[in-house]
């Protein structure tokens, strides 16, 4: 195997991010964060890996590469770790703390703090790689306090590791093999030292001059004579102390060859075949009788193979832990922006406060108190992200260390008994999800004062905070619709190791990402109509978060690629346009087109929308196949529909629905209900649910319920407020939607006898395109 020597400069960390620009459709403004380029290169780690006669690796310990790609770089059998970051003592640094290649503490007990020896059982290897004595996991045992059910309602025993808080199967704990083969190798060393050897047996100091290989003790002439007197002695095997310092030598430099386990069917034999049908070390009998027809490789030559699968997964999540560091510094900003919003609102509402009368300080202080409130809420939600993104940075880190030591330094047999649980860890963290805030959605925090002209006569409720668009303290918006009575397609778990309800993660559809086109116009980023503090995401940070959710989901994801577009695969009808036009070339959006959120993100194959399945009109009950296309309800040729007057009047419900929802900014606050009965996009969404008691059967009630929203909205709102205003917004588009699909409902107010099916002769029905 070729030597390895990787030296990761800040330069050469803003050039794999440059790369990845293109894929995602952005390109990098902002300069590498600060934590990758403070004057200096993070220190390198050099790595010499060479093949041993036995077929493992030796060397130092493992080096991160920059990126997931450097796996497959030449034939290199071992990767890189991104070495410390400059700033000492940064808990989220951005680079992996483990580039010192220190050993990792696994000498000692995990819940005790206890130095590991033998005397107390056999050490064990958590699932979480942490290590524990066999007395400490007995007393956990009987303290019957992990008992827990997992999410298929199953009963399990699990262990609480206090280092990283995850909950740790006790039938999937293994012996600690690498510790096992470091107290053999320091045993070996002491016992073969140097020098005079001393009697191991009597209080005297007496040189030894001889070796019991029973009792494994050095003795002196005068116990040798004790020993083939005393009838329980005189059986054991003597050496001379030469002989034995020989072979204790010859042991010792063996060692790491030579850590041998036996079968425990066939105790005689050595585990020195591995089966890969099983997964499992084997001995000769075993896999003559019980894995007869299984493929089968020597331990030897399977070990070099395991070292280099541990190596590349351990390369993926080592590049991982430097994209959690820049998530944390996405929330770092994300606090500073909100801290930042508060002082100006406190600002703005003290300005307000002297400028009137005595009479609003005391409404003045409420509001500063109500906004202070709003902020900590906000700040611990990120706080309490931020702690998730920290725990799972010191998993990575110490899932980082550990198994780069224990590739470079355990033996064949000690890394392929550990083979599984060390892969399946690696593989629940590259998988694991990183909960991050949505950068485009600006900081909607700010101070209504709608009623300034009326407040003389409103001192007792003057001003109020807005958060996100809405007034503080509004009825909350009722949930998504739920999903169909009927059984639908469960959704697909991948359960590493049985399962454990910490690493359970959602996966949907794979597939690459086509270059798109689209003759849609691109939805309106909430960006866009925010103030100055709004445009501090750049464009480097919308490409950190694409690419962190690329690496965190096995699922449907929505990446551009650069380069030219490919054709559409048919034309269709989008509803800001009668003709197709030709693909300008747009990349796919980032955020669901209904609630402008992240996520795990279904692409339609037709335009760049992409939608949460639960917000999609109607909701995406099953995943496509990977070789199915999928288009969203926008997309649809309705004159593709099959024949029946009732599902095409469904679908043009649904679509409607749709549209409205898609005005992102003017339909934000008509979901909540206004005024009496209730009335809004929530419910006249509900009702278009197919187990819904009072779903809409005919077109009239579906438009009716539409006008009434709006006049609800006028008769209990001024006509400068600002959902006043988005209302004819919205009003204005749905009466243009109308003309192009329902033109005979297009001048209905929703009172009296509904219009005939029969459209008026000068407004014909658009023929799908």
């Amino acid at each position: 195997m070729e030597n390895i020597n990787f030296q990761p400069s800040g330069e050469e960390i803003e050039r794999a991010l440059m790369d990845l620009g293109p894929l995602l459709g952005v390109s990098i403004k902002e300069e590498v964060p600060e934590e990758l380029t403070d004057g200096s290169a993070p220190p390198a780690v050099s790595l010499n890996v060479s093949s041993t006669p036995d077929g493992g690796l030796a060397g130092g310990g493992v080096a991160a590469s920059g990126c997931p790609d450097a796996a497959e770089a030449g034939d290199a059998g071992a990767l890189g770790e991104v070495g410390e970051a400059s700033k000492a003592g940064a808990a989220d640094s951005l680079a992996s703390p483990g580039a010192s290649r220190a050993p990792p503490a696994d000498t000692r007990c995990v819940l005790c703090h206890t130095v590991l020896t033998l005397a107390e059982g056999t050490p064990k290897l958590m699932e979480c790689l942490h290590s524990a004595c066999e007395p400490c996991i007995r007393a956990k045992l009987e303290e019957k306090q992990a008992s827990s059910r997992d999410f298929l309602g199953a009963e399990r025993v699990t262990i609480t590791c206090p280092a990283c808080r995850l909950q740790c199967q006790v039938a999937n704990m293994i012996d600690q093999r690498f510790v096992l083969e470091k107290m053999a190798l320091e045993q070996a060393g002491s016992n073969g030292a140097g020098g005079e050897q001393q009697c191991n047996s009597c209080e005297d100091t007496e040189p030894a001059t001889s070796y019991c290989v029973d009792c494994n003790e050095f003795i002196c002439d005068n116990c040798v004579h004790a020993h083939q007197r005393l009838k329980i002695t005189k059986e054991h095997t003597i050496k001379s102390r030469d002989e034995a310092l020989a072979e204790l030598q010859a042991a010792a430099g063996g060692a790491r060859s030579e850590q041998d386990m036996f079968c425990s069917e066939h105790v005689q034999e050595r585990l020195t075949l591995f089966c890969e049908t099983c997964d499992r070390l084997t001995c000769r009998d075993c896999q003559l009788q019980h894995h007869r027809d299984h493929k089968y490789q020597f331990s030897t030559e399977m070990a070099a193979q395991a070292r280099a699968q541990i190596s590349a997964l351990l390369s993926e999540v080592s590049y991982k832990r430097v994209l959690l560091g820049s998530a944390m510094k996405v929330i770092r900003d994300r606090q500073q922006l909100i801290a930042d919003k508060k002082k100006a609102l406190v600002h703005e509402i003290t300005q307000t406060v002297v400028k009137l009368t005595n009479a609003i300080n005391t409404r003045g202080k409420q509001l500063v108190l109500r906004l202070n409130e709003v902020c900590d809420a906000k700040q611990r939600t990120l706080s309490e992200k931020k702690d998730a993104l920290e725990q799972l940075a010191a998993i990575t880190d110490h899932c980082v260390a550990f198994v780069g030591h224990s590739v470079a330094a355990g033996s064949d047999t000690a890394v392929l008994h550990a083979k599984r649980a060390i892969t399946a860890h690696l593989q629940r963290i590259k998988s694991r999800r990183a909960d991050i805030p949505n950068p485009e959605i600006p900081v909607r925090i700010a101070l209504a004062l709608d009623k300034l002209p009326e407040l003389c006569k409103v001192l007792a409720s003057l001003g109020a905070i807005v958060v996100d668009g809405k007034l503080d303290g509004a009825p909350a918006a009722p949930a998504p619709p739920a999903p169909p009575a009927y059984p639908a397609a469960a959704p697909k778990w991948h359960i590493p190791q049985d399962g454990a309800a910490d690493y359970k993660i959602t996966l949907g559809r794979a597939r690459a990402p086509p270059a798109v086109t689209s003759t849609n116009p691109k939805t309106p980023s909430p960006s866009l109509n925010g103030g100055e503090l709004d445009k501090v995401c750049a464009a480097s940070v919308q490409d950190l978060m694409a690419t962190i959710a690329k690496l965190d989901s096995n699922g449907v994801q929505v990446v551009a690629e650069a380069g030219e577009p490919a054709p559409s695969p048919a034309p269709h009808v989008h509803s800001s346009t009668d003709e197709p036009k030709p693909a300008p070339g747009d990349p796919n959006e980032d955020w669901c087109a209904v609630c402008m959120d992240g996520g795990e993100l279904m692409c339609c194959d037709k335009c760049p929308k992409v939608f949460h399945q639960y917000c999609h009109i109607p909701t995406i009950d099953k995943l496509p196949d990977e070789t199915e296309t999928w288009q969203c309800l926008l997309c649809v040729n309705f004159a593709e529909l099959a024949p029946g007057e009732a599902e095409r009047e469904r679908r043009l419900m649904e679509r409607l629905t749709l549209e409205l929802y898609c005005q992102y900014e003017p339909s934000l606050a008509l979901r909540e209900p206004h005024g009496p009965g209730g009335s809004c996009l929530d419910a006249i969404r509900g009702r278009l649910q197919p187990r819904s008691p009072q779903r809409y059967t005919q077109l009239a009630h579906y438009v009716a319920d539409v006008r009434q929203l709006f006049r609800n909205v006028y008769r209990y709102n001024t006509a400068d407020s600002s959902i006043y205003k988005d209302a004819k917004r919205l009003e204005e588009f749905f009466d243009a939607q109308l003309l192009k699909w329902l033109p005979e409902y297009a001048y209905w107010s929703g009172d009296g006898e509904p219009p005939s099916k029969r459209a008026r002769p000068d407004l014909a029905l658009p023929a799908p395109h």
